[in-house]
């Protein structure tokens, strides 16, 4: 009952921060501007709440306005937000005429930038970051997938290097139950919240390759260090290893099934507009 109850605030606070958030006009224009109204998004208790403004200039004002909603009707439900580091933080992605001068403005400190907001009760200290991690997923102000897939392939291959004698290079195991374990222990470090990516690079794409095929030749013993090595093509399909380019679409299909079932007319929206930028 707690839980119920608990989401039942949650859904009452999100919707009464949205209706106040449409009282304010900069917020209203920078929707528009957009092309489509993305609501405040929440996982139980944490909360992300998109905003854009007309211009880089108004952008540290508009956030300093949401702040203050925020904390207002959190306040005012007997709950009180953490802004220590990597509770609570904002990003800053500037664009446009005058988008240079505002990143100096906000970044070009001695001293961890952030938003300092007051109110009648409090003083708010926003931390500004470049980068946030939330649910193993990290978000970039440049809204750059490349330092997601970066930290995943970092991470693979410490997993791979710390289990590889006991597991994965282990012959007391056959090759096929090891490939299972990699694809469970390991490839699902990289495959992780990819559903949503949406622009990545072929390099970037290069890289995961690369990883993931050095990885099979190690568990298979079939590499440059046989004199008969074979080329990454030929070894996956001589070993009927998917590359991960296949992975990756299957996983997008099934986020895409979901969507189409459960999701907001929001994400649909974002989905056709992103279809047409890219093409």
């Amino acid at each position: 009952m707690a839980d119920i109850a608990f989401n039942m605030l949650m859904a009452r606070i999100v919707n009464q921060i949205q209706d106040e958030l449409n009282e304010i006009p900069n917020y209203v224009e920078g929707n528009k501007a957009l092309g489509v109204d993305v609501p405040p998004i929440v996982w139980v208790d944490d909360a992300a709440i998109p905003i854009t403004a007309t211009s880089p200039a108004s952008f540290a004002p508009l956030m300093k306005q949401a702040l203050q909603v925020v904390h207002h009707i959190f306040t005012r439900h007997g709950m009180t937000i953490n802004f220590e580091k990597g509770k609570t933080e904002g990003i800053m992605m500037f664009r446009g005429p005058g988008a240079n001068l505002c990143r100096l403005q906000h970044f070009d400190k001695q001293q961890h930038p952030c938003l300092v907001v007051g109110t009648p009760t409090h003083i708010l200290t926003l931390r500004l970051s470049a980068t946030y991690k939330h649910l193993g997923v990290h978000q970039g102000m440049n809204a750059d997938i490349s330092l997601e897939i970066d930290v995943k392939i970092a991470t693979a291959k410490l997993a791979f290097e710390e289990i590889k004698k006991a597991v994965l290079l282990n012959r007391a195991i056959a090759v096929p139950g090891r490939v299972q374990l990699y694809g469970s222990l390991i490839l699902s470090r990289i495959l992780y919240g990819c559903a949503n990516w949406a622009d990545v690079s072929t390099a970037d794409l290069q890289k995961i390759e690369t990883m993931m095929v050095k990885h099979y030749r190690r568990i298979y013993d079939d590499g440059f260090w046989h004199a008969n090595c074979s080329t990454d093509c030929d070894f996956l399909h001589q070993h009927q290893l998917q590359p991960f380019r296949l992975l990756w679409a299957r996983h997008r299909l099934v986020y895409l099934q979901h969507l189409a079932r459960h999701g907001h007319d929001f994400h649909i929206h974002m989905l056709l507009m992103e279809k047409r930028m890219a093409a």
